[in-house]
């Protein structure tokens, strides 16, 4: 609880034992003027030593008055405007950051405040520098800053872009970490991270924070009878009599949901029946909109590769002939699609084509472990991303002509065709599915050079849940997904929500049968 000053100099002053006037304790103030403010001194100290006496305040340069190492002295009935507050007393081997003397504007009712920060060094410990840097980047920035602690007690504030010098810091291995964050914002990486600080020398570490707007749009799911639409915050807006589907895919507009059956059947959001379209598999994860969202992508069972109307007419043929076998195929964003067929008996490559079947290129031949031909472009069309490696489970990333191919995570699983890699729409990020044994079943993420690899957690949970295919959320921001959770006999799935760095885990439903979540504007 703070000291008020005020109080305290009445006190000293009835016992005879300290001589003050009533102006340097705040009680010559002209009672006709403006209504008073408050004033606080507040004083940390850390380090590897001490002050063994203290400190001493002073407000617009009157008698100073002793405050602790840490503490907090308040004035009341302090003038409103501008005032100076020195700090002294400072023993030699302690340092103030950003020197002794502070100048507050205190405002009528209202209590301003002055802080010093002060590190002692005890010369008999080897002590270092540490310097951190913090850039925050995205949407809906943390109003204030944050904090950097070194373990155990060294804190100072840091701007949003901005670095601070630590002086005083014990040599050695240090922690420090990064904290006051806005609730939409977290660190990108490793938070706390440790730091080697070298005796008389510097050491140094970085933080990128990441602000995220907040979650928009509306996620389709399926049931055991139904599709079903909600907004994220998790209000109802449609159900569908769907049965025996799975997979919805988004028109781009928003307009239609493409849904898997025995055929790819869509669905008019704003009601009326499902249009089938016959013989239509899908190519992929989920069905598959042209840009324009006019039309989609069909497997027939023989594997020809064809792109039909969403109203089931005007179906074009894409592929060559039937003896070439299409795997999997994906509009690109100028319209084109790309696809990956069985040339030859366990061989395949990759193809690019127009929209009406013309210009028909072959790409480049995929290693002979892929899995299941199945090989998923970016969205600009210049990477593409596939798993191979047998059960190793290899993800790969190579150019568009398949050149530069790099293993960019590896598991030890069984790989089916549900682990396909999803990219996100920005490109930045790709997921996918991996775990130690078949079905796959943990949510990965992981940038296309192979850089922060990380696996989302499922919070509360002891056993690692079975993870459905994730769908991204238009703006790249979140995913959605479906975990299937329980024991054995009595499995229940659900549709969860997640940021695109695993962090800010929801759950979004709680009916115990929805999945196959897709993120829709």
């Amino acid at each position: 609880m703070p000291r008020d000053r005020s109080a305290r100099c009445w006190v000293l002053a009835l016992m005879g034992t300290v001589s003050l006037t009533l102006s340097s304790c705040g009680q010559g103030e002209d009672l006709a003027g403006p209504a008073p403010a408050a004033l606080q001194v507040i004083t940390q100290t850390s380090g590897t030593g001490t002050d063994p006496d203290g400190y001493t305040a002073s407000i617009d340069g009157r008698q100073a008055v002793p405050i602790a190492l840490v503490d907090t002295l308040l004035e009341s009935g302090v003038t409103p405007g501008v005032h100076t507050v020195d700090l002294g007393g400072v023993a030699a081997g302690c340092a103030v950051d950003g020197g002794g003397s502070r100048t507050v504007t205190a405002v009528s009712g209202t209590t301003a405040s002055a802080d010093f920060a002060v590190t002692c060094t005890d010369p008999a410990v080897p002590t270092g520098t540490v310097l951190v840097a913090v850039a925050t980047s995205g949407s809906v920035i943390d109003p204030d800053g944050y904090l950097v602690a070194l373990d155990p007690s060294l804190t100072r504030a840091v701007g949003l872009s901005d670095q601070v010098r630590i002086d005083g810091v014990a040599a050695g291995h240090q922690l420090v970490r990064l904290s006051g964050l806005a609730a939409n914002c977290s660190v990108q990486g490793q938070n706390p991270v440790t730091v080697d600080v070298p005796p008389g020398g510097e050491a140094s570490t970085a933080f990128v924070v990441r602000c995220w707007p907040p979650p928009s749009g509306r996620i389709a799911f399926v049931r055991s009878s139904s599709v079903d639409i909600q907004s994220v915050s998790g209000v109802p807006l449609h159900s569908f009599a769907l049965e025996s589907v799975h997979r919805p895919s988004w028109s781009p507009d928003g307009r239609f949901l493409a849904v898997v059956g025995s055929s790819v059947l869509v669905q008019r959001v704003s009601g009326g029946p499902a249009v089938e379209l016959a013989g239509c598999l899908p190519s992929g994860n989920r069905p598959a909109w042209s840009p324009d969202g006019d039309r989609l992508l069909c497997l027939s069972e023989d594997g020809r590769l064809s792109s039909v109307q969403r109203d089931g007419a005007n179906t074009r043929f894409l592929s060559a002939s039937t003896s070439t076998h299409v795997t999997s195929a994906h509009y690109l964003a100028d319209g084109r699609v790309f696809f990956a067929a069985e040339v030859e008996p366990n061989s395949f490559a990759a193809f690019r084509v127009a929209a009406d079947g013309t210009d028909l290129t072959r790409l480049f031949t995929l290693p002979d472990d892929v899995s299941g031909g199945t090989v998923v472009p970016s969205p600009d069309g210049q990477s593409v991303a596939y798993v191979a490696g047998g059960f190793l489970g290899e993800l790969h990333v190579a150019r568009s002509d398949g050149t530069n191919a790099r293993i960019v995570a590896s598991f030890e699983i069984d790989v089916s065709d549900g682990t396909a890699p999803v990219w996100a729409p920005d490109g930045s990020r790709i997921a996918f599915l991996a775990g130690d044994s078949f079905p796959s079943s943990e949510l990965w993420l992981v940038s296309p050079d192979g850089a922060s690899l990380i696996r989302v957690p499922v919070p509360g949970e002891s056993d690692t849940p079975e993870a459905g295919v994730p769908d991204w959320s238009p703006d790249g921001s979140r995913l959605t997904f479906h975990l299937t959770l329980g024991p054995d006999e009595g499995l229940l799935s659900d549709v969860f929500i997640v940021r695109a760095d695993g962090s800010e885990f929801e759950r979004l439903t709680l009916s115990g049968d929805a999945t196959d979540p897709a993120w829709g504007p």
